[in-house]
């Protein structure tokens, strides 16, 4: 029997209140040999992780063999999918894994012969769930843009959405740096004052934000926010550095994000399926939309961000279509300090940007 520590495990469910958690045993680490640490033993352990287990099973079980790729055993497929481990080497997952998993009763030619598959994925439930949750999410925003602005009466799954954002809130903090650009239509550039957003009264509908309700939107790097703003060349361009007043707490769209299972139980794989939605609106926010349609086509998009906005969140991230960086959405610009600006001029080259300093 082995005994892990609470500091060679990623998930934290595993991490509450060791003093209260009957399952945890004081001593040594047999991973990173540390001593007088709160740990669990692999019998322990694999009770716990049950719930992630049985999501698996042996390829054997299955109507058609599966080729022997690299990651198809349990310990490796386990370890992609939820990275429970993630300080410990590939051969300590593998001597773990064999430990617990002998307690299952697959034993030891289970995890160093045959394959393993994800059921949910191999009978297509989880791409069931994937379309019927795009269903909904496209009939809500038929009826939002054509039918009923104010007053939906379909919900586009809010109130699941409302259960999992906590699973994609992260800490912005206050020393990192976020861009915004603006195209000077005077060619003189813009000071720090004049990076923010514009008056209400002067705040057109963009792809988060109403018409008259301005929001903050940054990009992650200067040319994601130059390409952000769409310039001609030729154009002068003035790229504000902005940074965090306090630590935000924001929505997380622009990365994938593998959730802490254990503290779900058996729930882990309904909240597994539910996930599925917010790649989703992370798609929908990132596409590409037709100019000739975005005042419509934006409506179930500002809806959606008005939605994370009165759950009590500072913004969201989402992944850019124009550059290699993600943009930032923040809903109060007073969070954030304009710190320096730099003016360029805009060169295009075969549809790829680059850019001159300009010296005032």
């Amino acid at each position: 029997m082995y005994y892990i520590c609470l500091k060679c495990l990623g998930d934290e469910g595993l991490k509450e209140d060791p003093k209260a958690n009957i399952n945890l045993t004081y001593g040594t680490c047999d991973f990173c040999n540390s001593e007088n640490q709160y740990c669990f033993s692999s019998k322990k352990l694999y009770e716990l992780m049950k719930p992630v287990i049985d999501l698996y099973m042996p390829d054997q079980d299955f109507s058609e063999s599966i080729t022997m790729d690299d990651d198809c055993h349990i310990w490796e497929i386990i370890q992609n999918d939820w990275d429970i481990f993630p300080k410990l080497s590939v051969p300590d997952v593998h001597k773990l894994f064999s430990e617990m998993i002998d307690t299952k009763g697959w034993g030891e030619s289970m995890t160093n012969i045959f394959p393993v598959r994800d059921a949910d994925k191999y009978f297509g439930i989880v791409h069931n769930m994937e379309k019927s949750y795009k269903k909904k999410w496209d009939e809500f925003c038929n009826e939002i843009i054509s039918k009923n602005r104010f007053l939906p009466q379909s919900s586009g799954n809010l109130e699941i959405l409302k259960n999992l954002l906590p699973l994609y809130k992260i800490e912005l903090p206050c020393g990192d740096s976020y861009y915004r650009a603006r195209i000077c239509e005077d060619g003189k550039g813009f000071t720090k004052n004049d990076m923010g957003c514009p008056p209400p009264e002067k705040s057109s509908a963009g792809r988060a934000n109403p018409n008259g309700i301005p929001y903050l939107y940054l990009s992650s790097i200067e040319n994601t926010a130059l390409y952000e703003v769409k310039p001609f060349n030729m154009d002068i361009v003035s790229i504000g550095e902005f940074t965090p007043k306090k630590t935000l707490k924001i929505i997380d769209l622009a990365h994938e994000h593998k959730i802490k299972p254990i503290k779900f139980g058996y729930k882990i794989r309904d909240k597994r399926l539910q996930i599925e939605l917010l790649k989703i609106l992370s798609a929908e926010l990132s596409k590409s939309i037709n100019p000739r349609r975005a005042n419509l086509d934006y409506i179930p998009l500002q809806y959606l961000c008005e939605f994370i906005k009165i759950q009590g969140f500072d913004g969201l991230t989402y992944k850019s279509s124009l550059g290699d960086g993600y943009n930032l959405l923040v809903y109060n610009e007073d969070t954030f300090t304009c710190n320096n600006v730099k003016t360029y001029k805009a060169i295009i080259n075969k549809n790829a940007f680059s850019k001159i300093k300009l010296v005032r």
